[in-house]
């Protein structure tokens, strides 16, 4: 594992690099005016979001905001994805610290 992890993750990111290579930017606007005709790209890419959630609840309220406008909807995704990830980040440190607190000295000898 201390081997093979870093090769693979040198590997990936030198395909990585080699395939973005060639790329090339375009005007600004040209992209923006693409994303704007495809309105339904957009609205497919916020239902699989939404559906795609671990949190089936949320739905509800992606729909809610859905009647108020693009702007709450991107309001709500984020105090949604701020509560969410402040919430993973705070257990992650509580686990954290009460595996310190157990003896694994048991565990590690058996």
């Amino acid at each position: 594992m201390h081997v093979i992890a870093p090769v693979l993750l040198i590997i990936f990111g030198l395909i990585y690099f080699t395939v973005n290579l060639p790329h090339h930017h375009h005007a600004a606007n040209k992209d923006v005016q693409q994303y704007k005709k495809s309105k339904t790209k957009w609205v497919l890419i916020f239902a699989a979001t939404m559906f795609l959630s671990p949190c089936l609840e949320v739905e509800s309220l992606f729909l809610a905001a859905g009647a108020y406008g693009w702007d709450d909807i991107l309001l709500l995704a984020l105090v949604y994805a701020a509560i969410s990830i402040t919430g993973i980040i705070t257990l992650v440190m509580l686990a954290f610290k009460g595996v310190q607190m157990m003896n694994s000295q048991f565990i590690e000898h058996n």
